[in-house]
């Protein structure tokens, strides 16, 4: 069976270097990569990653799946800067989303900013609640919070 990426989620410094994600795979072992940046002092695309592969079970995976079907995330074309906080660097964080016959790749800035607020923030609070979720469904499986974090 071909590994297939259903999530992965970066958090960046605002230049680009990832300090920390996750990235889920489905496949015969439903897999879970967590990265951190082995130096949090360099910056650019050459900073390097630890990673840590954790296995999940099908339930595990079943609920991943699950979240990840969320209509409304297969929507966002992209979350609007907060013009209530101005934030000179900030972070960055990119998510790509599958569902099997759907993908999407999401840029946002500063997602911290911003209020859990659907009414609001509807683009912001969708991604945030993804984040809590399924922080929910792979924290008791053994990934760290820490990787579900909008800012270090």
């Amino acid at each position: 069976m071909l590994k297939r990426k259903v999530f992965e989620y970066r958090l960046m410094d605002a230049w680009g270097s990832t300090l920390k994600g996750i990235s889920i795979s489905h496949d015969e072992k439903n897999s879970v990569c967590c990265m951190k940046a082995r130096d949090s002092h360099v910056s650019g695309p050459y900073n390097m990653l630890d990673m840590d592969f954790i296995e999940i079970n099908d339930d595990v995976m079943k609920t991943v799946k699950h979240i990840l079907d969320n209509s409304r995330l297969y929507g966002i074309r992209g979350v609007e800067m907060n013009k209530e906080v101005m934030v000179l660097d900030g972070y960055r964080q990119e998510f790509y989303i599958s569902n099997g016959s759907r993908q999407k790749s999401i840029s946002a800035s500063n997602l911290q900013t911003y209020r859990y607020d659907f009414e609001k923030y509807p683009k912001a609070s969708s991604l945030m609640k993804l984040l809590l979720d399924l922080a929910d469904a792979l924290v008791p499986a053994g990934v760290s919070k820490e990787y579900f974090q909008l800012e270090e």
